[in-house]
C-alpha cells in the first residue's frame, strides 16, 4: 500500500468518493481505464452496465434503511422531501443526481435513525467474462487506495451463493470543519462473466450496526427476474 497520508474530502465531494469506491471493478481487465476520482464525473461506460440482461439484483433492507428509485423525478422528489426533515441526507443524493452517476447504479438506498444517518448501500455490475475472483482482489484494493481509503481488509466470503469478496476500509472525509472517518464494506461476486459489487458506506459515529446491517444484506441479496 502507498505511504502517503490519507486525503480528507470535502462533504461536496463525498457522494464522489463513494461513487469511485462502488466502482472499484472498472479497472479489470488489461485494457480497462481505471475508474474516476472523485473529482472526476467521466464514468467507465464502456467497463459498466447497470441492465446486465434479465436479471435483477435483490437487497433486503433492515429497519431504517430506505430504497430510493434511480430515476431523476425519484431522486429530486427524495430531495425535496428530505430538504426541511433531514439536510443531511440531501447532499449525496444531489451529488447522485446532478453528475449523473446514479444512471451507472443498479441499486441504492439510503439508512437513517431519525435525523441520525446510517449509511448508504449502492450496487453496480460489470461485464467481464473470465475474469477470476482472485485476481479481482487486488484491483479493488488498488481502486480503494486511489480514493483515499485506508485500513483495507480484503478477505472471502459467500456472496449472490457463490465465492465473493468482503472488503473493509476507512475513508476520511472533511464535513462542516470536522473530519470523521467513513467505514465501508464491499461485497463483490462474479457470476456468468458479470461482476456484481455492492458497496455500504456507513456515515455513523459508531459503524458496528450498519456492519451487521451490511452482512443482513449480503446474506439476504439475490438475482432474479425483473
Amino acid at each position: 500500500m502507498r505511504s502517503d497520508p490519507p486525503r480528507r474530502r470535502r462533504r461536496t465531494d463525498l457522494a464522489f468518493a463513494i461513487a469511485a469506491a462502488a466502482l472499484t471493478a472498472a479497472a479489470c481487465g488489461g485494457n480497462a481505464s481505471p475508474s474516476p476520482t472523485p473529482e472526476s464525473t467521466a464514468l467507465p461506460s464502456q467497463t459498466t452496465d447497470a441492465s446486465p440482461g434479465p436479471v435483477e439484483l435483490r437487497i433486503p433492507l433492515p429497519d431504517g434503511w430506505h430504497e430510493i428509485e434511480l430515476t431523476e423525478a425519484a431522486l429530486q422528489a427524495q430531495i425535496d422531501a428530505l430538504a426541511e426533515s433531514n439536510p443531511e441526507l440531501v447532499e449525496p443524493i444531489r451529488q447522485l443526481l446532478t453528475n449523473g452517476t446514479f444512471r451507472s447504479l443498479s441499486f441504492y438506498a439510503i439508512g437513517y435513525d431519525g435525523l441520525e444517518p446510517i449509511g448508504n448501500v449502492n450496487a453496480v455490475t460489470f461485464l467481464k467474462p473470465g475474469l477470476d475472483i482472485d485476481a479481482l482482489a487486488p484491483l479493488v484494493e488498488g481502486q480503494l487506495e486511489q480514493i483515499g481509503a485506508t485500513d483495507i481488509q480484503v478477505g472471502h466470503r459467500s456472496v449472490l451463493g457463490t465465492d465473493g469478496l468482503v472488503v473493509d476500509y476507512r475513508l476520511p472525509v472533511e464535513v462542516d470543519g470536522a473530519s470523521p472517518t467513513f467505514t465501508g464494506r464491499v461485497f463483490v461476486a462474479i457470476i456468468d462473466g458479470t461482476a456484481w459489487d455492492v458497496t455500504v458506506t456507513c456515515t455513523a459515529a459508531d459503524p458496528g450496526p450498519c456492519l451487521d446491517d451490511a452482512d443482513g444484506m449480503a446474506d439476504g441479496m439475490t438475482l432474479g427476474a425483473p
